[in-house]
């Protein structure tokens, strides 16, 4: 896992995001939103998890991004790409309402100063650690395969 301090200086930042793995996005302040062609997806001042997707046009604000592998993804939600593929979904319906009080005692600290990035994506790296379950054994053939392919 890769984690990141995202800030954007502009009220409206909106871009194409390529294809990409699976991401948990702790907004500290503004919302978050993708399009993936069947109507938009948007959270406001809450976790979520973009679950791998072909591409998207994103915005927010200021989060902080934890980009998850493959392996990652499916060990820390369990969640079928069939299902939950090319969506923003709020994270504390794959993660629970634990993932919900870590974004506002992220974001708390990150707003006041309290705490820096560093600091955070330490807490945030931890927390994820915590909760990983083992992939089951046809989704890490699944994930082996694409993984072997795309290499």
């Amino acid at each position: 896992m890769a984690l990141f301090d995202v800030q954007f200086h502009s009220d409206v930042v909106e871009g194409v995001h390529p294809a990409s793995l699976g991401q948990l996005f702790l907004t500290v302040r503004g919302s978050v939103s993708g399009n993936f062609g069947g109507g938009e997806d948007i959270a406001d001042d809450c976790a979520v998890l973009f679950n791998a997707f072909d591409v998207a046009p994103l915005s927010g604000r200021r989060s902080i991004l934890v980009s998850l592998s493959p392996y990652g993804r499916a060990a820390l939600t369990q969640a079928s790409l069939e299902e939950y593929g090319n969506r923003v979904v709020p994270a504390d319906k794959l993660l629970g309402n634990e993932v919900s009080r870590l974004n506002d005692d992220i974001s708390h600290r990150r707003l006041s100063h309290e705490s820096a990035a560093e600091q955070c994506c330490i807490e945030v790296a931890g927390w994820i650690s915590q909760r990983l379950s083992p992939i089951p054994a046809a989704h890490e053939e699944i994930i082996d395969q694409t993984l072997a392919w795309v290499g």
